[in-house]
C-alpha cells in the first residue's frame, strides 16, 4: 500500500513535519562536523559568517583603543572573506543536496510508519 501524498490524518502531518526538521537538524549538524573534520575551519553558514564579521568588529574596536594607526587597524581582516569560491559553493551544494535529500527520506519514512500506525483498518471480512 502506497501511502498518500497528502495525508490527511493530522498525527500522520504531524510526525512528517517533526521528522523533516529533525533531520535537516541532524544533517546540518553531521555536516558542520564533517567540514570541521575535512578542512580544521567552521563551515561557512550564515552563523559563522556574522559570528566571524562581530569579531572582526571587536578586534578592530580594541586595535582603535590600543592606539594602532589607522594602516594597522586596516589589515585586520575577516577571515570569512578570506575564503575560497571553491569552498563556499562545496558547502552550498552539500548542505543544499545532503540535508534536501535526507529530510525528503525521513518524511516519506515518518509518513509510511506513521500512516500504518494511525490510520483506520477496516474490520476483517469473517464471513
Amino acid at each position: 500500500m502506497a501511502a498518500s501524498p497528502n495525508p490527511t490524518n493530522p498525527l500522520v502531518k504531524l510526525a512528517v513535519a517533526g521528522a523533516g526538521i529533525a533531520s535537516a537538524f541532524v544533517a546540518n549538524q553531521l555536516l558542520e562536523k564533517g567540514w570541521s573534520a575535512m578542512f580544521g575551519e567552521d563551515a561557512p553558514t550564515e552563523k559563522a559568517a556574522k559570528t566571524s564579521a562581530k569579531d572582526v568588529k571587536t578586534e578592530r574596536k580594541q586595535a582603535k583603543k590600543d592606539g594602532l594607526s589607522k594602516d594597522e587597524i586596516a589589515e585586520i581582516t575577516d577571515p570569512m572573506d578570506d575564503m575560497p569560491v571553491w569552498k563556499i559553493l562545496l558547502w552550498t551544494v552539500l548542505s543544499g543536496i545532503a540535508i534536501q535529500s535526507l529530510r525528503l527520506l525521513a518524511e516519506r519514512g515518518a509518513e509510511r510508519g506513521a500512516s500504518a500506525l494511525f490510520t483506520r483498518r477496516p474490520r476483517s471480512n469473517r464471513g
